[in-house]
């Protein structure tokens, strides 16, 4: 109604006073009850957020409560299963300790080695899961690093006796031949 007004004189003037006048009124009145009204939304907004809240702590309690033994039981589980994959590799790990002071080894005692770990390995029915594949691949290469040494240990042993054959032979020999050149001399 007052929009676009324009003072060009005295009275046109006194119209835009009136008109200014009750515009400020209106928004003053507007904004008063605004404050009056905020006063009363605020008061029912605290009144409603108690209420929530009384709902909402009891449900977040249970939230972190369940979350926390949800945690619990993974940090179970992840424990559970650490504890089996350990046994298991102890297991594989097993295969392998006839390696350890195989060097210092006689043939013989790698051969008994040899003959246990096949038995233990034939008679083997542990569940190695899905590690069944290194266990394998740990037996075989066990296996093929104790026969490689036991087969070297027994050919050097064979070479050592055929050595220690020839020097009892070459010694008879010089004997005889000590004992000819004894008997010639006289």
């Amino acid at each position: 109604k007052y929009k676009g007004l324009k003072a060009t004189d005295a009275t046109s003037f006194d119209v835009l006073k009136r008109a200014l006048r009750d515009v400020v009124s209106r928004r003053t009145a507007v904004e008063s009850r605004r404050k009056s009204l905020k006063k009363d939304i605020d008061g029912e907004a605290r009144r409603i957020t108690l209420l929530l809240e009384e709902i909402e702590t009891p449900l977040a309690d249970e939230k972190t409560k369940y979350e926390a033994e949800a945690k619990r039981i993974a940090a179970e589980k992840a424990a559970a299963n650490q504890l089996r994959i350990d046994k298991i590799q102890a297991r594989i790990n097993s295969f392998t300790i006839h390696l350890q002071g195989m060097q210092s080894k006689t043939s013989t005692q790698l051969q008994e080695d040899l003959n246990f770990l096949l038995d233990c390995i034939e008679t083997d029915e542990f569940n190695y899961e899905e590690f069944a594949g290194n266990a394998s691949n740990t037996k075989q290469e066990t296996l093929e690093s104790l026969n490689a040494v036991y087969l070297e240990k027994r050919a050097a042993e064979q070479e050592q006796a055929r050595i220690e054959a020839e020097k009892a032979e070459l010694a008879a020999m010089r004997a005889a031949l000590e004992k000819e050149k004894a008997e010639l001399a006289e």
